[in-house]
């Protein structure tokens, strides 16, 4: 005997058929590209730069003579080299405490800031040309890499 059927007569479906739904046709993308998200979040976050050096990578003119004067102070202080790290950061002048730094080496002619650990860390680097020593350069190093790229310079004469 055939199963009861329901609906308003023009529409008839047998009452023990299962009503069809949407749900694994629209949760499995859903879980793909929740999925997806999530993972390169996490390599992004986990891989590449850190807020301060984006903070740093988008300076002005203005904002990295500030940076490098700020390095100058840094030469200047006796105590020559000096690894900081730490708390010792929060003595840092306030141009380099805002990209939230790893480390900073000061030693004579030479500053170096890293805002993280590891291979992939980005260095910022304050010192003569390799060319010119009256020519200062401020470099940034990206990950592992041996190359650079010059954001700002400046001459300086012996007094």
């Amino acid at each position: 005997m055939p199963a009861p059927l329901s609906g308003d007569g023009c529409h008839t479906i047998p009452e023990n058929t299962p009503k069809p739904t949407m749900k694994p046709k629209v949760l499995k993308p859903v879980l793909a590209i929740g999925t997806t998200f999530l993972i390169v979040a996490f390599v992004l976050v986990s891989c590449g730069p850190t807020i301060g050096y984006w903070r740093f990578a988008f300076g002005t003119a203005g904002y990295y003579a500030r940076f490098a004067k700020a390095c100058d102070t840094l030469i200047a202080q006796p105590g020559l080299p000096r690894d900081i790290r730490g708390d010792a950061l929060q003595s840092l002048p306030a141009e380099l405490r805002h990209i939230n730094p790893y480390c900073v080496v000061v030693d004579t002619n030479v500053v170096m800031v890293r805002d993280a650990a590891g291979l992939l860390s980005h260095k910022i680097i304050w010192a003569p040309a390799s060319t010119d020593e009256f020519l200062w350069e401020l470099k940034v190093y990206s990950g592992d890499s041996r190359q650079s790229h010059t954001v700002f310079s400046k001459r300086k004469h012996v007094e």
